[in-house]
């Protein structure tokens, strides 16, 4: 590994910004469009407009002038939840799963977010001022590609943002919610470096892409003035492993509309986090030496004056963390921190603005890193998990609850499917551990009641819980298929595909003949879905020319630039519910670019 992999692993590691597969929740998937002749054309077609209108916003709008700032005033409001990147070691890191959570600031509601699937590896977290949507940096491993997502609050609607082999990081809101600010790669990586970090706006729908910083430096952090006219960030060196004594790490301020860039903080420490106050009349900042020791919390005013510090890690605190928060009601600042030398596990601790009662969030011990605070007026209501049983009308208790919308019987009747458990002994089954509870299919055709269920449901030994993937048309036959997805301790997932039947049942789609092992086994269908550092899977709907429906089933292995080296392609031709394997193919290819299309969605569902 050269020493510029090094570099950027070393400053990935440090940016707090999955057991991502123990998610818990329900989860709603919006039906899709109706499937179309011409699937793939209109797709690879929709796929290069996309592309050009990106890469046509983002020249269009480098370098201009942004538009005019919203009118927001800064004001105060009752605390809310603290979302955090929860896991069990090490949180934020490109080197293990991380899952979203919120917990009250008295360690009351803790709340898992039931995630989709393409979150497997979430080193950064933002949440919307409004609590409504949360921006994630979302990638496959400690190599690029690392991408901005946004998606609702309970895990719905996910939205991919930016692309391309980048490393994309610690995301932040601007007050009035119209875009996000990241650090990105985008500007500078070359195929002999991965370049440093320059800062980026975009809007929540993906567009509006514009560069907001250019220096030599890297610029990590960012966070939005509560005005909307200021971005804080963190520069460091371009060298990050042995600045020169002169190159701290240090505190900068910029305009919103990318002028007058300055430095705040120049005082031979580590200045690693910052935050605004919710009135703009202060910064917060986390300052230490260069081997993490003497941590504290200082703050200034946003012109760099009056720096003092109000918190400086002892006793219990032993290590401070990389990320703050300020309270919605400007009275407390929080943070993470860990108890001692060998302590993989951070915490968050909270103390007054001025330094004083300090305390401990409980998070039912779950590791902690990547705050967002946001105000209680404002925050929907989580949904229901799984912790305890949920009422299913015709069915009773149930546990584990995931759900779908979909016209299973054609278009003239919609109904909801539903994934479930059933409680054990008075009481719902442990999920996100080996082996997992077995699962009942249930389909509500319309009348308000579950009245056909099929099950059980048995994904053992592996799986840790299974879940709604999507609901697609998949034979073209008109109707809405149901595809499950059952969820191991690694981010690949299995998906299995069901059917309603006319006049009652369910029954699964079955591959007959060889199938192509070990990807697509004969009997039940099941293929792979997802991705780890070496090899990442897929599959896509398309038609084949003997005008049956047909499914793409594909393998990608990864080489040691964390680029595909190879493709492995199975075609399965449709009739019904039986999918027979038509065509097997293998590829050498050199880029992300070269695998098959659709990877945001399945079928035509979004995922």
């Amino acid at each position: 590994m050269d020493d510029d992999i090094r570099e950027r692993l070393r400053v990935l590691d440090r940016l707090e910004p999955p057991d991502l597969r123990r998610r818990l929740g329900t989860h709603r998937v919006d039906l899709p469009p109706g499937r179309r002749p011409g699937r793939f054309a209109v797709a690879a077609v929709a796929l290069v407009l996309a592309l050009g209108a990106v890469a046509g916003a983002y020249l269009a709008l480098r370098g201009t002038a942004r538009p005019a700032l919203p009118s927001v005033v800064p004001a105060l409001h009752p605390n809310g939840p603290i979302w955090f990147l929860g896991g069990d070691n090490g949180p934020g890191s490109v080197f293990g799963p991380s899952s979203v959570y919120s917990v009250q600031p008295d360690g009351t509601g803790l709340h898992k977010v039931n995630l989709p699937a393409r979150l497997y590896s979430i080193t950064g977290l933002a949440v919307a001022p409004d609590g409504g949507l949360v921006a994630v940096s979302n990638g496959g491993g400690e190599f690029p590609p690392r991408n901005i997502y946004v998606m609702r609050s309970d895990g719905t609607g996910l939205r991919q943002l930016t692309s391309g082999d980048f490393e994309e990081v610690t995301p932040a809101w601007s007050p009035d919610g119209s875009e996000i600010v990241f650090s990105s790669t985008r500007c500078c990586a070359t195929d002999s470096s991965l370049g440093g970090y320059q800062l980026y706006t975009i809007r929540p729908d993906g567009s509006g892409l514009r560069r907001l910083t250019e220096d030599t430096a890297s610029d990590l952090y960012p966070a939005w003035s509560p005005d909307g006219t200021h971005i804080a960030y963190v520069v460091t060196p371009p060298n990050v492993r042995h600045p020169p004594p002169e190159q701290d790490w240090q505190i900068w301020v910029v305009n919103a509309g990318s002028t007058g860039a300055r430095v705040l903080t120049n005082d031979g420490r580590y200045d690693d986090a910052v935050t605004w106050s919710p009135d703009g009349h202060q910064l917060a900042y986390v300052s230490h030496l260069s081997n993490d020791r003497d941590w504290q919390i200082r703050v200034m005013r946003p012109d760099g004056t009056g720096v003092h510090t109000v918190f400086r890690c002892s006793g219990q605190c032993y290590d401070g963390g990389y990320t703050l928060a300020w309270s919605p009601d400007g009275t407390e600042i929080a943070f993470t921190f860990t108890t001692g030398p060998a302590d993989a596990k951070p915490q968050i601790g909270v103390v007054s603005a001025d330094g004083g009662n300090f305390h401990v969030v409980d998070t039912g011990g779950v590791a902690a890193c990547c705050l967002s605070w946001t105000p209680a007026d404002t925050t929907p209501a989580p949904a229901a998990t799984a912790q305890g049983a949920t009422s299913l009308a015709g069915v009773g208790s149930v546990c584990d609850l995931s759900q779908v919308s979909g016209h299973f019987l054609g278009t003239a009747t919609e109904g909801n499917g539903y994934l479930y458990s059933l409680p054990e002994s008075g009481a719902c089954p442990t999920v996100g551990t080996v082996p997992a509870p077995v699962y009942y299919l249930g389909v509500d055709l319309g009348s308000g009641q579950v009245s056909t269920t099929y099950g059980p449901i048995d994904c053992r030994p592996h799986c840790v819980r299974m879940e709604v993937f999507a609901a697609a048309d998949i034979n073209g036959d008109g109707t809405t298929e149901i595809a499950l997805q059952s969820v191991g301790a690694d981010p690949i997932v299995l998906i299995t595909i069901y059917e309603v039947v006319p006049g009652g049942g369910i029954r699964p789609f079955v591959v007959e003949g060889p199938g192509d092992p070990p990807n697509t086994m004969p009997g039940p269908l099941s293929f792979p879905w997802g991705g780890v550092a070496s090899v990442t899977y897929g599959a896509r709907c398309t038609d084949l020319a003997s005008a049956l429906p047909g499914m793409l089933v594909w393998k990608a292995v990864l080489g040691e630039d964390g680029q595909p080296s190879s493709l492995h392609e199975a075609v399965l031709a449709i009739d019904g519910t039986t999918l027979t394997v038509v065509r097997i193919s293998d590829h050498v290819i050199h880029s992300y670019a070269d695998l098959p299309p659709d990877q945001d969605n399945f079928c035509g569902a979004s995922l």
